[in-house]
């Protein structure tokens, strides 16, 4: 006790006891979000650069990347008022597997353009695995409203087993 206040009652110390469960779950959806999708954002900067490194020969794959780049970009972030984010749209997944390809297809002269490309993969196949993340993580979230109809459900449920059982008659 320091003040007159129980330890545990502290305002600073109620905060986040007052938040709901829900809230915070909400809130830590949303943070991983926005960290998966700098992550990506980060990915392709980088392999952009990488790209730009190895030289003319890679102009095909970099025009492709700002093509997936834009696509992505009109996934995450729809015009118009309404409009979800569609992180599982299969031209884009498309669009970046072709990338990699494109990686794939490229013919390194010396050691320093074969590190380029390795790395370039690397990148290309670290983007798709932040992208899979993402897309599951969506998935994986249940919405406050279909919880709570199914919270709802089970207590009408489990209410009407209590209300129409037989009596038990040794407990009376």
């Amino acid at each position: 006790m320091r003040d007159g206040i129980p330890f545990g009652l502290k305002p600073e110390y109620l905060g986040p006891a007052r938040e709901s469960r829900w809230k915070r779950e909400f809130r830590r959806h949303a943070e991983m979000r926005r960290e998966r999708g700098t992550r990506i954002c980060a990915g392709i900067i980088r392999l952009d650069r990488l790209l730009r490194r190895y030289g003319p020969g890679a102009d095909a794959v970099r025009f492709a990347l700002r093509r997936y780049a834009m696509m992505k970009l009109d996934d995450l972030f729809p015009q118009g008022a309404g409009k979800k984010p569609n992180v599982d749209n299969p031209a884009t997944i498309k669009m970046l597997e072709h990338v990699q390809d494109m990686i794939l297809t490229l013919r390194p002269g010396d050691d320093r353009r074969r590190w380029l490309k390795g790395e370039a993969l690397h990148l290309a196949a670290e983007v798709s695995e932040t992208r899979w993340l993402l897309v599951q993580q969506n998935a994986n979230f249940i919405p406050r409203p279909v919880l709570t109809l199914i919270v709802f459900w089970l207590t009408i449920l489990f209410a009407s087993f209590g209300l129409f059982a037989p009596k038990n008659l040794t407990a009376t």
